[in-house]
C-alpha cells in the first residue's frame, strides 16, 4: 500500500523510495552531453540539408539507381507548393550586395538545388528523346539560372553581363560564373 505524504493510503501498490541522488535523469561523469550525435545539425535555416543529411541513410543500402529513383519517387511524390513559393520568392530576391561573387553565386546555387529536389524540371518520356523536348527544357532551364544570375550583379559587372548576354548561345550559369570569377580576380 502506497502512503502519500498526509499519510493516508492510496492503493495496494508498493512504495518505492528514489534518494534524490539517485535520479534517474541525473548525469553521471560517464555522460557526454557536449557529444554530437547526428552528423548535420539542425539551425534555423538549414533544415533542407539536415534533412537529406538524415534520409541518406534510408537509402544507403538500395542495390541499383532504378531502385533508388523508384524508392525517391515514393517518398518525395507530392510537391510541396508553399516551399516552391518561398524558394522561388527568395530566389527572385537575392542580390549580390555586399557578398563576393562567389558568395553570391554559392547562395543562388544552394536555392536551386532545393527546388530541384522539390520541383524537378520536366523530362521528355519518348524512347531516347527524338522529340528534342528533354534539350529544349535543359536549355530553357539553363538560361533562366543565368538570367537570375545576372539580375541579381552588383553594378560593377555591368559591362561584363553585356557582353555575356550578347554571346550566342549563352553560357550556362557556371560558365558565366567563372568568366566574372576570372575578372573579378583582375580588378
Amino acid at each position: 500500500m502506497v502512503t502519500d505524504e498526509s499519510g493516508s493510503s492510496t492503493g495496494n501498490a508498493t512504495a518505492i523510495q528514489i534518494a534524490p541522488d539517485q535520479e534517474r535523469m541525473q548525469l553521471q561523469s560517464s555522460d557526454h552531453p557536449g557529444m554530437v550525435m547526428v552528423s548535420s545539425l539542425l539551425t534555423g535555416n538549414n533544415y533542407f540539408a539536415w534533412s537529406r543529411a538524415e534520409l541518406a541513410e534510408a537509402f544507403m543500402h538500395v542495390e541499383s539507381s532504378c531502385e533508388l529513383w523508384l524508392e525517391q519517387q515514393a517518398w518525395f511524390g507530392e510537391s510541396n507548393s508553399p516551399l516552391i513559393y518561398q524558394l522561388q520568392r527568395e530566389i527572385g530576391q537575392v542580390t549580390q550586395g555586399n557578398m563576393s561573387i562567389t558568395e553570391y553565386y554559392t547562395k543562388l546555387k544552394k536555392l536551386w538545388n532545393e527546388l530541384m529536389c522539390l520541383a524537378p524540371t520536366p523530362k521528355c518520356t519518348c524512347s531516347g528523346c527524338t522529340c528534342g523536348a528533354s534539350k529544349d527544357m535543359a536549355e530553357m532551364h539553363s538560361s533562366n539560372q543565368l538570367m537570375q544570375f545576372l539580375v541579381g550583379l552588383n553594378g560593377v559587372y555591368d559591362q561584363a553581363r553585356g557582353q555575356i548576354l550578347l554571346l550566342e548561345p549563352l553560357p550556362s550559369v557556371t560558365k558565366a560564373y567563372s568568366m566574372l570569377f576570372r575578372m573579378g580576380k583582375q580588378m
